[in-house]
């Protein structure tokens, strides 16, 4: 049986409403995600950016101790604060390096 061209034409205004309903929903969404995310992350995201800080800070004294530690400077060594030193200008030097590169793309 074939669809007469008055039948496609009532079932235009149901697709519109269906689609204006599913528009309006994904707004909606958006509006309550970013509500959300304006009420409840960004106010912690200091805080966590400290807390991330923090973790690296404590992972790098450790590499660091581990490193001077494997060369046979040890805490009480009296090269073991030349090495750390040594170290930490080759990490800032490493991070730069990272840092200019990512800045070409």
């Amino acid at each position: 049986m074939e669809r007469t061209n008055s039948e496609f034409t009532n079932s235009e205004p149901l697709a519109k409403k269906i689609c204006d309903n599913v528009h309006l929903a994904l707004w909606a969404t958006l509006t309550a995600f970013v509500l959300w995310f304006v009420m409840f992350v960004a106010p912690d995201l200091p805080a966590i950016h400290a807390r991330a800080a923090a973790l690296q800070a404590r992972e790098t004294a450790a590499e660091q101790d581990s490193t001077c530690g494997k060369m046979g400077m040890g805490p009480q060594s009296p090269m073991y604060d030349r090495c750390i030193a040594g170290l930490e200008d080759y990490r800032a030097r490493l991070e730069q390096r990272f840092a200019d590169a990512s800045d070409f793309f």
